[in-house]
């Protein structure tokens, strides 16, 4: 019994394929929008608490099904994430757990550290959408 899984080695890459997420990718590949978007739901979710690192948030991200990452595989959603905490700063690790930022540099830049969108009232943890 072979316990190796399947491999399949292509010739060319299909013609959709647009090339590897790489976590050392120096140019942001998202639209502003999808970072606001993420921002302002962060915001209004901030006592959301992602648990298994980088890979457990995107899974959580797409289980939540947001509009704005609907369309991006779980490899973009992890470099989503990862770039979310390195260059965005929407989210910060918390021990081995990822929570949103209290305040976003955009709302201290411009002064909006209270922030004047709509509160979640309630937590809930996202373990159970992972």
């Amino acid at each position: 019994e072979d316990d190796d899984p399947c491999r399949i080695f292509l010739q060319t890459p299909p013609c959709w394929f647009d090339g590897w997420v790489g976590m050392d990718m120096n140019e942001d590949p998202y639209p502003p929008t999808l970072w606001e978007a993420l921002g302002d739901f962060l915001s209004s979710n901030a006592s959301m608490v992602f648990h298994g690192g980088i890979a457990g948030a995107a899974a959580a991200l797409q289980q939540l099904g947001l509009p704005c990452l609907q369309c991006l595989s779980l490899g973009e959603l992890q470099d989503v994430v990862g770039r979310a905490i390195a260059e965005h700063g929407l989210l910060a690790f918390s021990g081995n757990d990822i929570r949103p930022r209290r305040v976003r540099l955009e709302q201290a830049l411009h002064g909006d550290a209270a922030g004047d969108r709509k509160a979640f009232h309630g937590a809930f943890r996202l373990s159970e959408y992972i």
